[in-house]
């Protein structure tokens, strides 16, 4: 029995099904993940971290299946956006985007006692959600119960604030909304289910946590290519290239961020494979 670290400092057994059905969900064959399994296994002993693994899987990958290895490293990508946080909060903007909403980034609200920066609102006919992105460059980072009772003062003013202008107050259902990147702790969740704050992390809420949303509306971040350098990923997403798929529409961006013309195809193309990846939901 082979121990090793996560990211939470957590310890847990090296666990071979684990590191297969990760592959697999990833998109990669029944044969690549099996192989690679069967290559971590025999190195094991030289595994220390969660992290470790994941860079051992993730380099045999980008040797045999690599569209599926930039999938494979989707929790990093997100972290690649760029230090700032501003290319994640346009991210969070598609993910809504994409689910019929109309949205909009780092606007100012009016409250009853002062204004408040928002970082996205998405909304319909019918609906309206104030979003707070909490963005963390380190995946041991969890977001904790003083960002929800933060975030949950705020939508109070906001919603006093609407309260005392009818011309803004409407007849849309409001709510607000924290997304991570990572995770929230336990008494984080439990504040914003009691409060009424809705709340997304890499791995929650299930099925419509951030991991599996960006499966299933195919809105693989840019930072998830890996024929290009991370600092032409931030200065994509910086420069407001953030998804795969707007890669071949927004190609002039390429050359702006220093990826050279006769790699422009092969950069392209692995974007585009990337998102026609079918994965295991």
């Amino acid at each position: 029995m082979h121990i090793i670290t996560k990211t939470t400092g957590d310890k847990e057994q090296f666990s071979q099904k684990k590191l297969e059905r990760s592959l697999r969900r990833a998109g990669a064959s029944k044969k690549v993940a099996k192989d690679i399994v069967e290559k971590a296994i025999q190195q094991q002993e030289d595994f220390r971290t969660t992290q470790d693994v994941h860079r051992f899987a993730l380099r045999l990958l980008k040797q045999k299946e690599r569209p599926v290895a930039g999938r494979y490293n989707l929790k990093t990508a997100i972290m690649d956006m760029g230090p700032s946080g501003y290319p994640f909060e346009k991210f969070v903007a598609e993910i809504f985007r994409a689910q019929g909403y109309e949205t909009e980034t780092n606007l100012i609200l009016k409250g009853r006692c002062v204004n408040h920066e928002i970082d996205v609102l998405a909304q319909n006919d019918t609906e309206a959600h104030i979003i707070e992105c909490k963005f963390h460059n380190n995946k041991g980072v969890k977001s904790d119960v003083k960002t929800a009772l933060y975030v949950k003062a705020r939508y109070d003013d906001l919603v006093e604030g609407r309260k005392d202008n009818p011309s803004a107050s409407g007849e849309k259902k409001t709510d607000m909304w924290i997304v991570t990147n990572t995770l929230f702790t336990q008494d984080a969740l439990k504040y914003a289910k009691c409060s009424g704050v809705s709340m997304m992390s890499w791995g929650y809420p299930g099925e419509e946590s951030l991991a599996r949303m960006v499966d299933k509306l195919k809105l693989h971040p840019i930072t998830a290519l890996t024929r290009i350098s991370r600092g032409q990923k931030q200065r994509l997403a910086e420069s407001g290239l953030v998804l795969c798929r707007d890669v071949r529409e927004k190609r002039s961006l390429l050359k702006q961020a220093g990826i050279k013309q006769r790699d422009e195809e092969k950069v392209i193309g692995e974007a585009e494979a990337i998102c026609a990846l079918e994965v295991l939901i």
